[in-house]
Formats: C-alpha cells, sequence, structure tokens
C-alpha cells in the first residue's frame, strides 16, 4: 500500500515527454554537470547539506528529465553540432544498403515508371486495397507475428502517441508513422508472398526498405481510398530542429511516410 502511495507521489512529478526512451542524453549530461557542481560547492559548507543537495538534483534529473528550467533550449541553441552527433543527435537518416529496392520492385511489377516518376502499379494497387480491408485488430496481431517470426500471443501495439509502436514481449521492435501505415505495410507483406517468389529471399531490412518504396510510390490510400499529398515539415526535437519530407492521406489524415530530407538531394 504504501509502495503505490509512494510511486503515485512521484508520478505526480515525472515528465514522461524528457524521460524514459524520450531521455536526452545531451540534456542530462548538461544537467547532471550542473548537479555535480552544486554538490561540490555545497560539500565545502557542510557534508550533509551536500548529500541534501545531491538527493535532490539527482532525483529532479531522474523525474524529469532535467534540473535546469529550459535545458532543451539551451543544448538546442548552444550545443554544436559535432557536439551533439557524439550523443547520437544527428538528424535521422535513411539507411542505405547495396539493396536496390527500386530496382527489385520495377522488375517483380510491383511499381513501375510513369513521367519519369515512379508510381505503384494498378493491379498491385487495387489488390493491396484488398488485401488490407481485410486486415482487422487480430489480423494485425497475426501479421505482426509473420513479419517479426514470433508467436503472435507475443505481440502488443502501442497507438497513444504520434506513432503506432509494436511491442514482443513488451520490448518495442518495430514503429510506424500511423497505424494506417502499419497495415499497409502488412497488406504488402501478405500480397508479396504470393506476388514473387523473391520475397521469401529477401531479410527484414530489405522488406522494410520495399514498404517504405511502396508507400512513398502510392497515390491514393489503401485504407481509405483517399488522395495522398507529398509535403515537407520541420520537426523540432529538444537539441535539433530538421525538415522531413512526408505523405500524408487526406482522407483518413494519416502519416504514411516520413524520411529526413537531407537524405533526398535537392528536396528543399
Amino acid at each position: 500500500m504504501m509502495g503505490s502511495i509512494r510511486a503515485t507521489g512521484l508520478s505526480r512529478f515525472r515528465k514522461p515527454a524528457y524521460v524514459g526512451e524520450n531521455r536526452c542524453t545531451p540534456c542530462t549530461v548538461l544537467n547532471s554537470a550542473i548537479a555535480l557542481g552544486l554538490v561540490t560547492v555545497t560539500a565545502f559548507v557542510s557534508r550533509w547539506g551536500a548529500i541534501v543537495v545531491g538527493v535532490i538534483a539527482f532525483g529532479a534529473i531522474w523525474l524529469r528529465g532535467y534540473l535546469i528550467p529550459g535545458t532543451p533550449t539551451v543544448t538546442h541553441r548552444y550545443f554544436p553540432p559535432w557536439l551533439l552527433s557524439w550523443f547520437g543527435k544527428s538528424p535521422p537518416e535513411f539507411e542505405g544498403s547495396f539493396f536496390d529496392v527500386d530496382a527489385f520492385l520495377c522488375r517483380v511489377g510491383v511499381l513501375e515508371s510513369g513521367d519519369g516518376d515512379l508510381a505503384v502499379a494498378p493491379s498491385f494497387e487495387t489488390r493491396l486495397a484488398q488485401v488490407a480491408a481485410e486486415i482487422d485488430d487480430s489480423a494485425s496481431v497475426d501479421g505482426a507475428g509473420a513479419l517479426f517470426d514470433v508467436n503472435p500471443d507475443r505481440v502488443t501495439f502501442d497507438g497513444n502517441g504520434p506513432v503506432w509502436t509494436v511491442f514482443v514481449d513488451d520490448h518495442s521492435v518495430g514503429r510506424w508513422e500511423s497505424r494506417v501505415a502499419f497495415v499497409i505495410d502488412l497488406a504488402a507483406d501478405e500480397l508479396l508472398a504470393s506476388w514473387t517468389d523473391e520475397w521469401a529471399h529477401l531479410s527484414l531490412p530489405e522488406r522494410n526498405q520495399s514498404f517504405a518504396a511502396i508507400r512513398v510510390c502510392l497515390d491514393n490510400c489503401p485504407v481509405c481510398g483517399g488522395v495522398i499529398e507529398l509535403g515537407t515539415e520541420l520537426v523540432e526535437s529538444c537539441c535539433r530542429d530538421y525538415h522531413v519530407i512526408t505523405a500524408s492521406c487526406t482522407g483518413c489524415v494519416a502519416r504514411l511516410f516520413e524520411i529526413n530530407a537531407r537524405s533526398v538531394p535537392d528536396a528543399i
């Protein structure tokens, strides 16, 4: 009983946006250094005072993600790019490989060239919408189990935030821009398994590249039929701003694709 009361009390001071998976390493390092400095200075006056300051300061960092208000703004404004890169704070880049995803999808008839741009072949797009329409909550669990080659009973989802996250045994194994994007990938996975024998020989990273290429080349949303529009958007994190290229459905307002604009030459 006392444990639950204590946990509830602590939760009042907790800042989920800055802790857990959202904890920012540069902000944590900066605040820890400040806290250590405060403890050191206080220790010259009082040993017990230093202990109290340390408990309060590091407790605040653990619960709230920072000690000094405005820390995200400080690291964002004053930390140079080379320093942020030490902490993995470079803008996300598309992970390329030797797998030529466009060539593969064109060879098997999923994509086709028109007016200099690639588009999803009408026959594949029609079948994709038909398969997507059959994916309900139960089929989503089964599809995720097949995609990650695990027992579906181990699969759970979290769609409360801005992204759709898939968990296996409470461990995050995949994140999508939306549930709609996730359903489209499940439909593509099921359809491609019968569309071409080559699909069975692709690795999961190669399949993920294929999913992304299909989503970005769609003209209409396979789930609701709405028109998909490309655009750019400024993403603000606690330490870095960067532009992304997006593909969103005007019908269900779902984000289907997002990629750092720096990964695409002359994008902006």
